[in-house]
């Protein structure tokens, strides 16, 4: 079996197991990008099932400048392959499972962008109420702040997705990262600016968020995309005059904002954001900012004091 039949079996039996379209496409870059270098360092036979030689290939990749968390990506996805390729008996029983040889240490970190109140409100109030791509901008932007939606959650909702009254949208399981359908909840001034844009919104099809033909004007019959709802925000924060907002800062920043200024136990948080577990939203979500653990330890022992 060549690498590339292995790969295309792999992928099949990912996706017999109800694997996402985005997570095939996420194995297929890392594990296609180890099969190009090593076509490009002429490895051959079953020299690639060496622990040296992944090592030599995620070195590579450190001195191409990829980010820590890139190498350990392509570690990580190796590392199922590998171990599917053994399952199935595609490598002799005596191999060992190189990626589990392999081990990296201790992951660095770097400081994850969130948006800031601040931030939100100089970008909305750029936004002058115009027409109805304005509104469209202005609802999209402030369900990002305040539902804490992926994009790609975000750009797949219709119109029927959201209740006005219980204040929540519907996340279709096709569209959630978890695999599972959740009602992401909104705050209150989201309900004006929704009933402001499907008042003037184009009839052309159920998509919540219709996109613009060309980055015009004119309505096009589609859902705006996860690149178009970059690329506005793009234009968006350029005019404010802050620093780019990219749509999962927004989702930070929800968490943030949850845990310190609302003392919101990460149960709830992990609940809005739709993680599959608590863990997820304490490692990489909800991080507590000093003075605000100091006014939450404040608070909370003066109860336990009090007792």
């Amino acid at each position: 079996m060549t690498f590339d039949d292995a790969l295309t079996a792999f992928l099949l039996s990912r996706e017999a197991i109800n694997c996402k379209p985005r997570t095939l496409d996420w194995y297929r870059q890392q594990i296609g990008r180890f099969h190009e270098w090593l076509l490009a360092q002429s490895w051959n036979g079953s020299t690639w099932l060496q622990p040296e030689v992944l090592e030599a290939f995620l070195a590579a990749e450190r001195r191409r400048g990829r980010a820590d968390s890139t190498v350990r990506a392509r570690h990580r996805g190796l590392k199922v392959f590998f171990s599917w390729l053994k399952e199935r008996s595609y490598l002799p029983e005596e191999v060992k499972n190189p990626a589990k040889v392999v081990k990296l240490g201790r992951e660095e970190r770097e400081e994850p962008r969130y948006a800031r109140q601040t931030e939100v409100t100089a970008l909305l109030a750029s936004i002058e109420p115009g027409d109805w791509l304005d509104l469209r901008d202005r609802a999209l932007i402030m369900l990002l702040d305040q539902a804490g939606v992926r994009v790609s959650e975000a750009a797949g909702l219709t119109v029927a997705d959201v209740d006005i009254y219980k204040r929540t949208v519907y996340v279709r399981q096709e569209r959630s990262k978890s695999g599972r359908g959740r009602r992401a909840p909104f705050k209150p001034s989201l309900v004006l600016a929704f009933l402001s844009y499907l008042d003037v919104r184009p009839d052309v099809g159920p998509w919540l968020f219709v996109a613009a033909t060309g980055g015009h004007r004119t309505p096009h019959r589609g859902a705006l995309t996860d690149n178009g709802v970059r690329q506005m925000l793009r234009r968006r924060c350029e005019v404010a005059g802050i620093e780019y907002i990219n749509p999962h800062a927004f989702r930070h920043g929800l968490a943030m904002r949850l845990l310190n200024d609302g003392k919101a136990p990460t149960s709830v948080i992990q609940q809005v954001l739709g993680h599959s577990s608590e863990s997820t939203t304490r490692k990489f979500y909800a991080r507590w900012e000093s003075d605000a653990l100091v006014d939450a330890y404040d608070e909370f022992i003066g109860r336990a004091d009090d007792r």
